[in-house]
């Protein structure tokens, strides 16, 4: 029973990320330029940069972006990181990005 109660769980949750209209990874943003800015911002504020390659189709990527804005995870990611989302399409979009940072899918 208790593994039915966190399935039907997971799946409530993961249904709401995925009927979520919202788009965390930008489609048209200039993601080398945005990769430049963090890291820019994150000496500056003497953090770490981190950099989420991930697409809005993606039901697992929009629960990582919901997660990351939420709760103790999120005043962790604040007070530690500059995030950069770079939205990667269907592996199709900022090849010339995800190239520079050992992308495995050609």
């Amino acid at each position: 029973m208790k593994k039915l109660l966190v399935l039907l769980a997971f799946a409530s949750i993961f249904n709401i990320a995925l009927a979520d209209d919202k788009k965390p990874y930008d489609e048209s943003a200039n993601a080398a330029e945005q990769i430049r800015a963090a890291l820019k911002t994150a000496k500056a504020e003497r953090k770490s940069a981190l950099i989420v390659f991930a697409a809005n189709w993606c039901g697992d990527c929009k629960m990582l972006d919901m997660e990351m804005r939420q709760g103790e995870l999120a005043r962790l990611v604040n007070d530690r990181l500059s995030v950069v989302k770079v939205n990667v399409g269907r592996f199709d979009r900022n090849k010339d990005v995800t190239a520079v940072y050992g992308n495995v899918v050609k």
